[in-house]
């Protein structure tokens, strides 16, 4: 149990802080797409570059990427739900761990207490 909570743990973690991670990505792969559209229409197209399909290829790409970056956005409830689960995990992951510490003691006392008394051991 004392594993899968902290692998659980873990888990959340990494999605609470990986939301600004993943939005940034999304904004450099929309740059990145609008540099590529530029470079491709120098290329293939030097004509139409300022006319109404370079603006309407470039338009494109915006709302595409756009759509992009919305997904990728997590809102506020979201946010603070991951961080109360997680929390909430790792409450009970330090209550685990303390009561196998606590276990943990009281196993390695029991066989001295039984060999002090003249009991076999157990």
């Amino acid at each position: 149990m004392i594993e899968e909570s902290e692998s659980e743990s873990e888990i959340l973690r990494s999605k609470e802080q990986s939301a600004p991670l993943q939005l940034g990505c999304a904004f450099f792969g929309l740059f990145m797409m609008i540099i590529l559209l530029i470079a491709l229409f120098m290329f293939l197209g030097n004509a139409y570059i300022g006319s109404w399909a370079f603006y309407a290829a470039i338009a494109g790409v915006v709302m595409l990427g756009l759509a992009r970056i919305r997904r990728k956005l997590i809102g506020s409830a979201q946010r603070e739900k991951l961080r109360r689960d997680r929390i909430l995990i790792e409450d009970r992951l330090a209550q685990l761990q303390t009561e196998h510490r606590r276990l943990r003691i009281l196993g390695d006392s029991l066989p001295d207490q039984a060999h002090e008394e003249g009991r076999p051991d157990s």
